[in-house]
C-alpha cells in the first residue's frame, strides 16, 4: 500500500500491527513516519517517534523519523539537530 502511495491505507495496516506490539520500537517508528509521511496525525507520530527514541537512542532511522516528525509539526530546531544525529 505505502509503495502505491496509499499511506492511509498503509497507516491503518501498520496500526493493527503496532496494536498487537505497542512497545516495539520499529512499529512505533513506521507508524510515525508514516503518519508524518501523509500530513495525519501528527501529535500521536511526535508521541510514537519520542517513544521509540527513548528506547533507541543510538538508531539513526529513528532519529531521523522523530526529526521529520518535529519539522513537520514546526518545531525545526530541534527537528533539524535529530535529522543530523540520524546521519551519524
Amino acid at each position: 500500500l505505502e509503495e502505491r502511495g496509499d499511506d492511509a491505507g498503509a497507516l491503518r495496516e501498520f496500526r493493527v500491527v503496532l496494536a498487537a506490539a505497542p512497545a516495539d520500537a520499529e512499529w512505533q517508528n513506521t507508524v510515525a513516519y508514516t503518519a508524518a509521511q501523509a500530513g495525519v496525525e501528527l501529535e500521536l507520530a511526535e508521541s510514537l517517534a519520542r517513544s521509540a527514541y527513548a528506547s533507541e537512542p543510538k538508531s539513526g532511522a529513528i532519529a531521523d523519523t522523530l526529526g521529520f516528525v518535529l519539522c513537520r509539526r514546526g518545531q525545526f530546531e530541534e527537528g533539524r539537530e535529530l535529522l543530523w544525529r540520524g546521519l551519524e
